[in-house]
């Protein structure tokens, strides 16, 4: 029996095979495994920005209505379980050990075969699909790694597809056209409805081409759709109305962010499709319940109200855009001090000048990424335009200067990759005592 130290040195001593899209090293291991994402009911979930938060909003949902679901999103803030789970809860370490032991089998098989080796995040799809099989779900919620026709999670015929906002990001896998980014995120579109935010024209375009050939029944939501009503600041929390197809209804929304307005319309609108399907538990009332209680780690999260400190993992152009805009209309009064890590092979200058020109000061880090962007590369470029910036690799001191550069009223910002967020996020929480689920 392998054992949980075991399988976690075999899932990540496969990273030196780097990134190879393709769907040929999952299909072989799956044939082995006897072919698991075939039981699955999926809810499959493609986009630049917002799948996870989409995910664990109809995750929430799905669970408040009395269905036992599976969540499957990356990357992970803190933990590796928590990558795998089941009404969000972690996968348990033993369970991870046995499903990986049966993936690592099919490994052995494919290699036999003359496959090549499947890379770290084929392993861990393979290993949800041999879990969530295994553990008969009503649901899956299934977030796409990178793109969409080519990620290791478009095995599955989904009996839901949504597209959340597609924008720049990983150009140099995806292309450099924002029509060639959204020909890949269209990959998971098959002939289940589609439910997808409102594309700007070049991507609505290729989704709604992708759509007809397929015979898909698509949808785009609208932005009349939904409301904001009240953002209550002591409580964290923005009072918003839905006025979504058949449901109307009003909630406290406890994800922050203006972006999350848009998000959490994409994520009731597919509710709303899965209950006409057949989700007969799903109700507006229910939803509104998940959309009260709903967490997502390291997204404009509030680890502390007093200083205010704030963790967000914005990672590309179109994210610190919005992080911006959301700073701007909730604390319009308050300056900022602002953590900052970004991966090198991001748009780092441009990021860097949406979110730093306005800082009071800046902490430039390294992100824990060999993809990263070096803290004194990303300060060089900082001080040309805010003369208030410094570097610092530890993140406990960097944390620490940021305090001392706070003035009356000030806040906290951390942001700029999903890596550093996450190392962050525990330092800050041993900082301010903030449980592990916030």
């Amino acid at each position: 029996m392998m054992t949980y130290e075991e399988a976690m040195a075999f899932i990540t001593g496969t990273q030196k095979f780097g990134q190879n899209l393709g769907l040929a090293r999952m299909e072989c291991m799956l044939k082995y495994l006897g072919n698991p994402e075939r039981a699955l009911q999926a809810i499959h979930i493609a986009g630049t920005n917002g799948k996870g938060s989409v995910a664990a909003i109809m995750s929430e949902a799905l669970m408040k209505s009395g269905y036992r679901v599976g969540l499957y999103t990356s990357p992970y803030i803190e933990e590796f379980n928590e990558r795998i789970q089941i009404n969000r809860k972690n996968i348990s370490n033993e369970d991870l050990a046995r499903c990986t032991e049966k993936v690592a089998a099919a490994v052995k098989n494919c290699l036999d075969e003359g496959m090549e080796h499947p890379t770290e995040f084929e392993i861990i799809t393979a290993v949800m699909f041999v879990y969530f099989k295994e553990e008969a779900l009503d649901y899956c919620v299934i977030e796409v790694g990178l793109g969409g026709d080519l990620d290791s999670t478009n095995v599955v015929d989904p009996i839901l597809s949504v597209i959340t906002s597609i924008s720049y990001d990983h150009m140099n896998v995806l292309g450099n056209t924002l029509g060639e980014i959204a020909k890949a995120k269209a990959g998971i579109i098959k002939k289940a409805p589609v439910i997808s935010y409102p594309q700007r024209e070049e991507a609505k375009q290729v989704l709604v081409a992708k759509a007809k050939a397929t015979g898909a029944p698509l949808t785009f939501v609208l932005p009349q759709e939904v409301k904001l009503i009240h953002f209550r600041e002591e409580e964290g929390i923005q009072e918003v109305a839905y006025h979504a197809g058949s449901w109307h209804f009003q909630a406290s929304l406890r994800l922050l962010g203006i972006h999350q307005l848009m998000n959490s319309l994409l994520a009731v609108r597919a509710l709303e499709a899965l209950q006409q399907q057949g989700a007969q538990r799903l109700t507006p009332q229910k939803t509104a319940a998940a959309l009260s209680v709903v967490r997502w780690m390291g997204r404009f999260e509030i680890l502390s109200r007093d200083p205010l400190v704030i963790i967000d993992g914005a990672h590309n152009v179109d994210g610190i855009r919005q992080l911006k805009r959301s700073l701007d209309f909730y604390y319009p009064h308050r300056r900022y001090v602002l953590i900052l890590g970004i991966l090198a092979d991001k748009e780092t200058h441009e990021m860097a000048d949406l979110i730093a020109r306005d800082a009071r000061s800046v902490i430039c880090v390294t992100p824990n990424s060999v993809r990263a962007s070096l803290a004194k590369d990303l300060y060089d470029y900082i001080v040309s335009f805010n003369d208030h910036v410094t570097w610092e690799e530890s993140y406990p001191k960097a944390l620490e200067l940021a305090l001392d550069e706070m003035e009356d009223g000030d806040l906290i910002i951390a942001s700029g990759s999903l890596y550093m967020v996450g190392d962050l996020r525990r330092v800050m929480r041993a900082r301010f005592s903030v449980p592990y689920d916030n």
